[in-house]
């Protein structure tokens, strides 16, 4: 018995990719109101259709650093980084800024390493 098909080449590729739904969300961050705020701000600064990849936003109950997590696993793509504490950092709009910096910072790297699919 054979497994899923796991590789998709040239335009089957093009067609899977823009036919995938991908993620953007935050969770467990302690506000309802700022993780929508960050995933909007992530929809909109990062369209589906022309960034192929989920980015996650994750708090913890043990520290005061959210995890901003990008992943794309056909793309071999794991991103993992801690949005670490500023001044100020108590802010909710401090917190939206640093998540959409790193979100920002990342997706252009992997965008210049040619590791993102383009769309």
């Amino acid at each position: 018995m054979e497994g899923p098909e796991v590789a998709h080449e040239g335009k089957d590729n093009l067609q899977w990719l823009i036919m995938r739904r991908w993620n953007r969300s935050a969770c467990n961050l302690g506000s309802k109101a700022l993780e929508d705020a960050i995933q909007q701000g992530l929809t909109l600064r990062f369209p589906f259709n022309q960034f192929p990849a989920n980015i996650d936003v994750v708090g913890n109950q043990h520290t005061d650093c959210p995890t901003v997590q990008i992943t794309n696993f056909d793309a071999d793509i794991k991103v993992f980084e801690m949005a670490a504490p500023q001044v100020g950092w108590n802010t909710d709009e401090l917190l939206l800024r640093s998540v959409i910096a790193i979100a920002e910072r990342t997706m252009s790297e992997l965008v210049n390493l040619g590791r993102l699919p383009q769309l």
